[in-house]
């Protein structure tokens, strides 16, 4: 005969174990389910002003990233639209940027002209959340007289194409990127576009 109790308190052991790590993993999965729900809330949305047509498509590439879009209409005087790419993925990125976005959305609603917005943006993360080695990318536009004037900024993002009355026009960046480093802080005035 041979006594398996001490075997079955190891196995009963085990059992609470997986059952607390089970439990765990349910909240963390609720947790990732949430912030994929607030990161899907920073994708830009679709939209007519005036006689621009903004459309736009959010595929991230996982689920919780540092990804956003704004587009921000003031009314009949201007449309802003911002794009950002922070680097990472992941919880830490995705936290990053809400936190941009958020200065970004206060920056427009103060209206500031998109070099400005770069540069704002920048000292903001270098100051007040330094990490080493965290930089984004951001491209800013912001047309206004019903869309017929553009104003253009952009750090380390790839070409924006301009399509307008059938022309096509890329808008480079002229800045490097943005957060990490004082010496990238951007410097290169906004493109001006005018269709009159």
């Amino acid at each position: 005969m041979t006594d398996i109790s001490a075997q079955k308190g190891i196995e009963e052991q085990l059992r609470e174990s997986n059952s607390l790590l089970q439990e765990r993993q349910d909240e963390m999965d609720a947790e990732l389910a949430l912030a994929a729900h607030v990161q899907q809330s920073l994708a830009p949305h679709s939209l007519i002003w005036k006689n621009l047509a903004v459309e736009s498509y959010y595929s991230p590439a996982r689920t919780i990233s540092g990804d956003f879009g704004v587009v921000h209409p003031q009314g009949d005087d201007s449309l802003s639209i911002v794009l950002s790419d922070v680097s990472g993925h992941g919880v830490g990125s995705a936290l990053m940027a809400n936190r941009i976005y958020s200065e970004t959305l206060h920056a427009l609603g103060r209206k500031t002209e998109p070099g400005i917005l770069l540069r704002e943006l920048h000292h903001f993360v270098h100051t007040r959340i330094p990490v080493d080695g965290f930089f984004f990318t951001m491209t800013a536009a912001r047309f206004s007289h019903d869309g017929r004037r553009l104003c253009f900024s952009a750090a380390s993002q790839p070409p924006a194409i301009l399509v307008s009355n059938g022309n096509l026009r890329r808008l480079e960046s002229r800045n490097g990127i943005l957060g990490c480093l004082s010496e990238t802080t951007p410097s290169e005035p906004s493109i001006e576009v005018c269709r009159c």
